[in-house]
């Protein structure tokens, strides 16, 4: 059963009609909230896989940093990347978090609430993406280069500079793209959750 057909029932159960299908509501409220837990799989499996890359990588930055504590640029460096890295890993572990309290014990409206409130979290994740990709880009070759090949990107003058500009540019074609083609699913999500709420109110 996909969305339009949930609608389309809730739509007959809200109708002041005296032929109108006796449907449980509540039973058609379980129904709606598993399907909208089910359509948050996709999201699910990528919050766990970017755990599975962020964390790791995460423990490598602490090891830098204290290996580079007294070189002052690949020191802060590593120390922005754990702070970026940290907040990425708090962010999946709301988002897994949310996920995982949407059950057949909530009710819509609160499953609109949880629904909407990780939909503008993620879009603001986006939009961060204009400034992190720029700011964080460099220091991220940067450590990475020097690990594993021990020179040094901050000896090449403004090289850092230049690496900057275009990297903006990047971030800016990448945020466009992800908000012109948002996750599917919970846009759908949303929507039907909207239209389940509005349809609930005029009835």
């Amino acid at each position: 059963m996909n969305f339009e057909e949930l609608k389309n029932i809730w739509n007959e159960v809200d109708q002041p009609l005296e032929n109108a299908l006796n449907i449980n509501k509540d039973l058609l409220n379980e129904v709606s909230v598993n399907k909208i837990n089910q359509s948050l799989i996709g999201i699910n499996r990528t919050v766990w896989f970017e755990l599975l890359v962020t964390i790791p990588f995460l423990f490598f930055l602490m090891d830098f940093f204290v290996d580079h504590f007294f070189d002052l640029p690949f020191m802060l460096s590593s120390l922005i990347l754990i702070i970026l890295m940290g907040s990425d890993v708090a962010l999946n572990v709301y988002q897994m978090i949310t996920i995982e309290r949407i059950n057949n014990s909530r009710s819509v409206l609160e499953t609109q609430q949880m629904v909407e409130n990780m939909r503008r979290l993620r879009r603001w994740d986006t939009l961060s993406l204009l400034v992190a990709i720029p700011l964080f880009s460099f220091p991220f070759i940067a450590v990475v280069v020097k690990h594993f090949t021990t020179m040094s990107l901050f000896a090449l003058g403004d090289f850092w500079i230049h690496y900057s500009l275009g990297a903006a540019v990047v971030g800016m074609i990448i945020v466009f793209f992800l908000i012109r083609f948002p996750d599917k699913q919970l846009e759908e999500s949303a929507r039907f959750l909207r239209e389940i709420k509005d349809m609930r109110k005029e009835g």
